[in-house]
């Protein structure tokens, strides 16, 4: 019975000393007829240390995540690093296009970035942090036919577009996606067609004329 009891009491130590991992995972969606979905994942691996994981889901416009990045009032950031390695850290803070604490950018919008489905990972250790409260943000560029630019992030009043899952994003002219970013390609007649179109039903037209005239 003891024995049971001491291991037991050996198994609870380990179990309170592992890590607890608070994860912070949400999908936000925008658009009309131009569409994208960005997930974000946040855990706490041990203590102070956590990794933000951003991965591109989804886009019917193709285009590139270039920057991605978190923001938490009174959190005092440290150590951070970024996978994959090419990808460099701004901030601290405002030091990307999201204007977030800290933030990790690809570079070359027109050639660099995520493509759909895939991911990249912030690691950064912080102080006074609180997942519930943080802010996650990525930035798409040269989304669409006009090659804009979209803003997504977790917070419902961060942009002025509402998203799903209460997220929210905004494009250049803060509208949806079709609008600012371009429609699929319409099947509108060019003028020349139209202009033969207008020629065949007046020869149609004449040769009705000279049979009732017959």
């Amino acid at each position: 019975m003891l024995k049971r009891i001491l291991q037991s009491a050996a198994v609870g130590s380990v179990l309170a000393l592992s890590p607890m991992a608070a994860a912070h995972a949400v999908q936000v969606c925008g658009g009309t007829t131009l569409t994208f979905c960005v997930d974000f994942s946040l855990v706490n691996t041990t203590g102070s240390n956590w990794t933000l994981a951003v991965t591109y889901t989804s886009s019917n416009a193709g285009g590139f995540l270039t920057d991605f990045g978190v923001t938490e009032a009174g959190a005092d950031f440290i150590g951070v690093n970024v996978n994959p390695g090419t990808w460099t850290i701004s901030g601290l803070p405002g030091g990307c296009t999201l204007q977030d604490d800290i933030c990790a950018t690809s570079g070359d919008p027109a050639t660099k970035g995520l493509v759909p489905t895939q991911t990249a990972t912030l690691f950064f250790s912080a102080s006074n942090f609180t997942a519930s409260t943080a802010l996650l943000n990525a930035h798409i560029q040269s989304f669409g036919a006009q090659s804009c630019s979209i803003k997504i992030g977790t917070g419902a009043s961060e942009f002025s577009v509402p998203g799903n899952n209460g997220g929210s994003y905004q494009t250049g002219g803060q509208t949806g996606t079709t609008a600012d970013c371009g429609t699929p390609t319409s099947s509108t007649p060019e003028p020349a067609s139209i202009l033969l179109v207008g020629t065949g039903l007046a020869g149609l037209v004449g040769m009705i004329r000279r049979r009732r005239a017959v």
